[in-house]
């Protein structure tokens, strides 16, 4: 099942794991299971093997995934909110900006997303108004599509500031 949470309270005085806080609420640490986090503007593994920075810049509030040896990094921004999914090749640490053959969504921060088969599905983000999106978009690997997911009423509220994960039960 997919599923997807609101980031967690925590003491100020507490260390955080990977340093990552929410931009809106400072006292808030984003989970991302130690697994890649933002140090310095710089996307780093949990065993702290600095990437070369993306052409895309420095970026905050974005997604990472890792799908077939690759990093993927949606959306995100450096001044202004983006649409953009780079990868990021696992083997070699060279960048590329991924062309889809539909329309991608529109620009998200502060969002999640998660790999799901053959598939990474992204869901919330901060809206220009300043509150939470509740649309679901998945991209297809395979065909570098992107689908967007009709809303239902039983989905979760919008929300922003999230983190998502896969569990195999």
């Amino acid at each position: 099942a997919v599923r997807f949470c609101r980031s967690v309270s925590t003491p100020p005085a507490q260390k955080f794991r990977c340093g990552l806080l929410c931009p809106l609420h400072p006292k808030r640490q984003l989970d991302c299971k130690g697994k890649h986090f933002v140090s310095s503007s710089v996307l780093m593994s949990a065993t702290a093997k600095l990437l070369p920075e993306p052409a895309c810049g420095r970026l905050t509030a974005y997604s990472a995934v890792v799908f077939e040896g690759a990093m993927f990094v949606f959306g995100g921004t450096n001044g202004e909110k983006n649409n953009e999914l780079w990868k990021c090749d696992l083997s070699t640490y060279s960048w590329s900006l991924v062309q889809p053959s539909s329309n991608p969504p529109p620009p998200h921060a502060m969002h999640a997303a998660v790999v799901h088969g053959r598939s990474m599905y992204v869901f919330g983000s901060l809206s220009d108004a300043g509150s939470g999106m509740g649309n679901v978009y998945i991209f297809h690997f395979d065909s570098a599509s992107w689908e967007t997911v009709t809303r239902d009423s039983s989905w979760p509220s919008p929300r922003a500031c999230i983190t998502g994960e896969i569990r195999l039960d």
